[in-house]
């Protein structure tokens, strides 16, 4: 493949990522205040950003607050804020709303692409675009890590969260 091909699809998958990301996140994040919402009788406190910008919206039992943007590479922070629950199955089904819903989307992204039969070029990119980010955000917030770098740093995963609610009923 030509050298300049290569730099230019870097350049719209780096453009596609800034435009999808903070997409894919809100409704990573919606899909941790759907299940709040559905289990429980809770307001959400869905926060986007980590800057000091608060442009809210509240919406029924859920509240949603924008937050604005340290850096461009923050972009991905977000966060759900709820009353802390007894129920061990409602914490973990709250804490898999996010990864199923990042799950989900790729999974749509895929379908749609294999199902068309003719796509513009500027679909088809952001197809792709969409299924990398969306698969790349729920193994990063599946799998249990303790992230140590950028937005989320000292802050561990759904699937980190998850297995430590695993861990405590085998000691119960």
């Amino acid at each position: 493949m030509d050298r300049e091909i290569i730099v230019i699809r870097f350049i719209i998958y780096l453009g596609e990522y800034f435009l999808i990301m903070p997409v894919l996140t809100v409704l990573h994040e919606l899909g941790h205040s759907i299940f709040v919402l559905a289990l429980t009788n809770s307001d959400v406190y869905l926060e986007i950003g980590n800057n000091n910008l608060n442009v809210t919206k509240k919406i029924g039992r859920l509240n949603f607050k924008f937050k604005g943007y340290k850096n461009l590479f923050s972009i991905t922070f977000g966060m759900v804020r709820y009353e802390l629950f007894k129920s061990k199955i409602t914490r973990i089904c709250i804490l898999l709303g996010g990864p199923l819903i990042s799950l989900a989307i790729f999974i749509l992204a895929i379908l749609i692409k294999l199902s068309a039969d003719k796509l513009s070029l500027g679909l088809s990119i952001t197809l792709n675009s969409t299924s990398i980010y969306s698969l790349f955000q729920f193994l990063i917030t599946i799998l249990p890590i303790k992230y140590k770098h950028g937005p989320y740093n000292s802050m561990v995963s759904d699937g980190y969260q998850i297995l430590q609610i695993i861990k405590e009923s085998k000691v119960s």
